[in-house]
């Protein structure tokens, strides 16, 4: 059975149940936005090497290849008091760490962001080497720096001016 199927299977009742899918729906989130979130990470590390958002996005990554590895085991229903034991308390902690890297992440691009305004360098695309890395890093960014989501105008607007400069 692949992940994508575990929520599906995952039997008890009442709030317990409702719990257990709600943990679920979260990881397969996770999985979902992984290359999204590894680009954002990735550009902040570019900008700063971080000892702490490297060992931090590590952590991360390891708990959903844990919780990838144990939902596989199970080839049919996981029971709720199973799924509340082993998977609830990682998927809680990925959740949690995932909120204090992108906070990092963000704080190091703003700081940065801050920087260039002082007309110091600011590249959000160092890093990537082909067009393809180029848009994967750009999607990533929109998703945390378009105005529609909370970001800044004039911070979306260097980002896709140097989006356009890096693909001519």
């Amino acid at each position: 059975m692949d992940s994508a199927g575990a929520t599906e299977h995952a039997i008890g009742g009442g709030k317990s149940q409702e719990r257990c899918q709600q943990d679920m729906l979260t990881y397969h989130e996770m999985i979902k936005d992984i290359e999204t979130f590894w680009q954002q990470v990735d550009t902040a590390l570019n900008i700063k090497n971080d000892s702490r958002l490297r060992e931090d996005f590590g952590e991360y990554f390891q708990l959903l290849a844990t919780l990838r590895r144990k939902i596989e085991i199970y080839d049919s229903k996981i029971p709720c008091d199973d799924f509340e034991k082993s998977f609830s308390p990682l998927i809680n902690r990925a959740e949690a760490l995932s909120k204090n890297i992108t906070k990092r992440a963000l704080d190091i691009i703003s700081k940065s962001e801050n920087a260039s305004s002082r007309n110091e360098h600011l590249d959000f695309f160092a890093g990537c080497k082909t067009d393809d890395e180029i848009r994967k890093r750009y999607k990533a960014l929109t998703k945390a720096f378009h105005p529609d989501v909370g970001g800044h105008h004039e911070t979306f607007t260097i980002i896709q001016n140097l989006y356009e400069a890096k693909l001519e």
